[in-house]
């Protein structure tokens, strides 16, 4: 009797562990999957906040949250965008370019990536890139910022002095989004390197007046002012429009006191007093 309940107990067991086995076989997928899931949106979360550290400036911050997402899921080409965007915003600008590239060697397709590609290589003046990989970033058609492409192409054109096409990407660009100081203010400098001083000027004026519209520009916006002031004081010059001239130089030396623009403005000014 004894060795009869000890073969049914050890039956029972076998059974039992055999049971077991069989669901912990089927529900592996299943718990597998849920723990995939889980780790997905972990990383999810940090890259959202690296995003939000980005766009408030804290590089570092938005670095580390990047980091922590590229860790979770490696496959995700947003990622290296976004840590290539935060060398970029440090001026690390090959460090940017590595990045870049790893987005789009894991998405093709990744429009974004390939211009912001395109503006960091033209940081380090290498213009035709730029021109390639703003023409890839305009082949894909679901991008939905092909004004900057075109900004970057101008920028590219401008300073390989082919100004007829810097003229025309920065005319397309502005045809699709008027409301970059930066390229009308890019698109006065080629007017201006093309003896059109009357167009430039238009260009320099209502670049100062969307710089006048933004709130909390900080330094970049200020040092943009500055430069159009001093280009728009440039045009007047060349155009023989001197107390004009004379008024923009001053607003210069008025912004930034200390700067290189500055001494060059006070010396336009002392021309000019000579006249």
């Amino acid at each position: 009797m004894i060795r009869g309940k000890m073969k049914r107990t050890i039956s029972f067991i076998c059974i039992a562990v055999f049971g077991l086995s069989l669901a912990l076989i089927l529900l592996g997928p299943v718990v597998g999957c849920q723990g995939m899931k889980a780790r997905l949106q972990e990383a999810e979360n940090h890259y959202e906040y690296g995003l939000l550290y980005l766009r408030n400036g804290k590089y570092n911050l938005a670095f580390t949250e990047f980091q922590k997402a590229q860790e979770l899921n490696p496959k995700d080409p947003r990622v290296y965008n976004g840590l290539g965007l935060t060398y970029y915003f440090q001026a690390k600008f090959p460090l940017a370019v590595q990045e870049y590239l790893k987005a789009i060697r894991l998405n093709k397709e990744f429009a974004d990536a390939y211009n912001n590609l395109a503006a960091a290589l033209g940081k380090l003046e290498k213009w035709a890139e730029v021109i390639r990989y703003a023409d890839r970033a305009l082949s894909i058609s679901s991008y939905t910022t092909p004004e900057l492409a075109h900004f970057n192409k101008g920028m590219a054109y401008y300073h390989l002095g082919e100004y007829d096409k810097a003229r025309v990407e920065f005319e397309t660009s502005l045809e699709l989004d008027a409301n970059y100081a930066d390229t009308h203010y890019h698109l006065g400098l080629t007017l201006l390197a093309m003896k059109q001083n009357a167009s430039a000027i238009k260009s320099f004026q209502k670049a100062l007046e969307l710089l006048s519209m933004a709130e909390g520009g900080g330094e970049q916006d200020d040092f943009l002012a500055t430069e159009v002031h001093y280009h728009l004081a440039i045009a007047y010059f060349q155009n023989g429009q001197n107390e004009l001239a004379t008024k923009e130089f001053q607003k210069v030396i008025d912004l930034a006191p200390e700067s290189v623009r500055a001494r060059e403005a006070q010396g336009y000014i002392g021309r000019l007093k000579m006249k």
